[in-house]
């Protein structure tokens, strides 16, 4: 990532928080744009944004003390928020006075009014020349320590979805066997005896209970007698 883009992401993030009155960094990393800027470009200029954002009250007091007709209160909020950042880079040593001038006055071509550039190259090389400058405390963004670990942090991944067995579909019941037909070959037909008389089985213990009797109607008994 270069320099230049961070500042320049630094500085729309100062302008944000200024107009919008919101500092937190959850809801600031939020509203940046994931499309052009990666993770470790916001990242860096969120916390370049915040510092500089913690030292705004020095920044201001001494702005507005080299710039007594425009106060600070009187800028348009791109212009408070480059000459803060310039400021914070400057009293801070993270930059070279002439590198951050220069780079500022490029950001005031960029977004301020016309008149904005020879204004911010004014104003910050009287900082950088003023030897006046005040005891600066070291004042540390909200949650210095942890907050780019987990407060701007990409959203972790959804724990992949654990693999499981399908269930084994219960195994169909067995069909029905089907009930032989009855038979349907024909009964064979009844005996007969010499005469024709059907000659039944079933009823033969019957018939042999049965009185004799002859052609005219006389019983057996009858005879014997």
């Amino acid at each position: 990532m270069s320099r230049p883009h961070v500042r320049r992401l630094a500085m729309q993030i100062l302008f944000s928080i200024d107009v919008s009155g919101t500092d937190d960094p959850q809801e600031v990393f939020d509203g940046l744009d994931k499309r052009n800027d990666d993770l470790a470009t916001r990242q860096q200029a969120l916390k370049l944004a915040l510092a500089a954002w913690a030292d705004r009250q020095y920044a201001d007091t001494e702005t507005s003390a080299l710039t007594p007709d425009w106060p600070i209160h009187r800028q348009p909020p791109v212009d408070r928020a480059i000459l803060r950042l310039a400021w914070h880079e400057m009293r801070r040593d993270h930059a070279p006075g002439k590198v951050v001038i220069n780079e500022a006055v490029q950001l005031a071509k960029l977004y301020s009014n016309p008149n904005a550039p020879s204004f911010v190259n004014g104003v910050l090389d009287k900082i950088l020349k003023n030897t006046e400058t005040q005891a600066l405390p070291e004042v540390a963004p909200v949650d210095a320590d942890g907050w780019l670990d987990d407060a701007v942090a990409e959203p972790p991944a959804k724990p992949a979805k654990r693999k499981t067995k399908a269930k084994a579909k219960p195994k169909a019941k067995a069909a029905a066997k089907p009930k032989p037909k009855a038979s349907t070959r024909p009964k064979p037909p009844p005996l007969t005896d010499d005469d024709g008389w059907v000659i039944d089985d079933d009823d033969d213990d019957d018939f042999l209970d049965e009185d004799l009797v002859d052609d005219d109607g006389w019983s057996e008994d009858d005879l014997d007698d």
